[in-house]
C-alpha cells in the first residue's frame, strides 16, 4: 500500500465519483440538476408558504401554499405591488439583515421571516400561520386584565377557611 497525501486521496475519490456517474449515464450536471429538482419538490410540498422575491419586487418563486398570500397582495402581475411590502423588501435589502413581519389575511395571521440573499439579488420569505398563537396571546392578556381589575377593586380579603367534598366546595371567611 502506498502512502498518499490527503489531497491525492480526495482527488481519487472525486475521479471515482465522476466515473460512477458516467457509468450510470449521468453527468455531474445532471446529478446536480436532480438535487435541485428534489429541493424544489421539497419546497413545493411544504404546507407553509415559501416565496422568493427579486430586489425589484418580481416574484421568482412561490409554492402552492403561498398563492393565498400572493392573491391577498394582488400580485397577479407576478410582482409585489403593495406599498408596505415594497418598502419592507427595500429596507431588508439595504440593511442586509433578516426581519420578521406579520400579515393578516382574511381570518388568519401570518408571521413572515424575510431573509435577504443579497449576493443573489433576492429575498426568501418563510411564512408560518400564527393565528392560534395570537388568539392564545389575546386570551392571556384579557385574563391578565380581568385579574388586575379584580385585584384593584376588591374591597376585602377573601380567605378559604375549609374544603368540602374533596375540593368541590369551600367554606369562605370574609375578613
Amino acid at each position: 500500500m502506498t502512502d498518499k497525501t490527503k489531497e491525492e486521496l480526495i482527488e481519487e475519490l472525486r475521479l471515482l465519483q465522476k466515473q460512477i456517474a458516467e457509468f450510470e449515464g449521468l453527468t455531474i450536471g445532471q446529478v446536480q440538476s436532480e438535487d435541485k429538482l428534489a429541493t424544489l419538490k421539497l419546497l413545493s410540498e411544504s404546507p407553509n408558504p415559501i416565496l422568493r422575491i427579486a430586489k425589484d419586487g418580481k416574484i421568482l418563486y412561490s409554492n402552492e401554499a403561498g398563492l393565498e398570500l400572493l392573491a391577498h397582495w394582488d400580485a397577479t402581475t407576478r410582482e409585489i405591488t403593495v406599498n408596505k411590502w415594497q418598502s419592507l423588501i427595500k429596507d431588508v435589502f439595504e440593511s442586509a439583515k433578516p426581519r420578521i413581519a406579520e400579515e393578516e389575511v382574511k381570518d388568519r395571521i401570518f408571521s413572515i421571516v424575510i431573509v435577504p440573499i443579497t449576493g443573489a439579488g433576492y429575498i426568501n420569505l418563510y411564512v408560518s400561520d400564527i393565528t392560534e398563537l395570537k388568539k392564545e396571546e389575546k386570551d392571556l392578556l384579557n385574563g391578565k386584565i380581568i385579574f388586575q381589575e379584580l385585584f384593584n377593586n376588591i374591597g376585602s380579603c377573601v380567605v378559604i377557611y375549609g374544603v368540602k367534598d374533596e375540593g368541590k366546595d369551600f367554606v369562605f371567611i370574609d375578613i
